[in-house]
């Protein structure tokens, strides 16, 4: 599967991969119109989630995320008893939209300003700890998971800079303008740390005679870890391969892959070592429990 936000927290809630519930990347190129959309909604979700499963079998469900696009997605077929909220709009959360209002007073703390992860070491440990604290509380009342959606790795080189292979502009060099159309995946107005720079990509192209060509290219270059056809990489990743582009790339460890350089804001991130997800080292995450497998009851009613 892939290593970012929207499809892995989408397969947290519906149990199934990208490849069923249909959600391939936090920004997609619709072939159709040609447009590049960012995913804010549930509006390409296929099938059901267990949220909205629980929540239609009488069983009142909350869900907070960071972001709001993930809101809308969580939200999906909830009925009017649930509470969802994202932190980011927190200060305009209402009864009517998100099941709960006054969610600053509640918490007696404003809403951030954005959602990033720019935080030093010791302010990192002290929000660790405070999550810590509350699932202590709640492990209490009832067994609890934790689990990531995907893990995060340094993406610069031994100067401190930012590593990155500008795929779009390779292509353009090699094949002529336009040839290809880089589509970067991890593309999210919500953070700063990466700068809309991922280690997956998805390659577009104009003329499909190329795609040999194209490809081969992309698998000889020294960032690229995997590259592969559309259909090759839906089929190993469990991707959707409807929403697939005809050639996905995948950067080594240390590599993101970006689309040409004069489209890219490196600003953004040159206070900070870049981190970044999207590759295959980006995978493994925990998988916590508050009791021993083995010791949970199944029930069916």
């Amino acid at each position: 599967m892939l290593s970012f936000t929207n499809p892995n927290n989408v397969s947290i809630i519906t149990g199934a991969p990208p490849s069923i519930h249909g959600i391939a990347g936090n920004f997609f190129l619709d072939r159709s119109t040609g447009k590049e959309t960012m995913i804010c909604d549930d509006s390409l979700l296929r099938g059901s989630t267990l949220l909205e499963q629980m929540s239609q079998h009488g069983v009142r469900v909350a869900a907070i995320t960071a972001k709001d696009k993930l809101r809308k997605i969580l939200a999906h077929g909830l009925k009017g008893d649930a509470v969802c909220f994202s932190a980011v709009e927190a200060s305009e959360c209402t009864l009517a939209e998100n099941g709960i209002a006054d969610v600053e007073q509640c918490l007696g703390r404003p809403a951030p300003s954005q959602y990033s992860a720019n935080l030093s070491f010791p302010e990192a440990d002290d929000f660790v700890k405070a999550i810590d604290d509350r699932l202590a509380k709640l492990a209490v009342m009832a067994i609890v998971g934790v689990v990531g959606d995907h893990g995060m790795s340094r993406k610069s080189n031994d100067a401190g800079e930012p590593d990155v292979l500008f795929l779009e502009d390779v292509l353009d060099a090699k094949f002529g303008e336009n040839a290809a159309r880089v589509i970067c995946p991890i593309t999210d107005p919500f953070v700063r740390h990466h700068g809309a720079l991922g280690s997956f990509v998805r390659v577009y192209l104009k003329d499909q005679s190329l795609l040999e060509s194209v490809l081969a290219l992309c698998q000889a270059l020294p960032e690229t870890e995997v590259a592969l056809s559309g259909e090759d990489a839906a089929r190993k990743y469990d991707m959707p391969l409807d929403r697939e582009g005809d050639i996905v790339v995948i950067s080594t460890s240390s590599t993101v892959i970006g689309r040409c350089e004069s489209v890219h804001g490196l600003s953004t991130v040159k206070d900070f070592s870049l981190r970044s997800h999207g590759g295959l080292s980006e995978q493994v995450v925990p998988v916590i429990m508050s009791r021993a497998v083995e010791d949970v009851q199944i029930k069916q009613k």
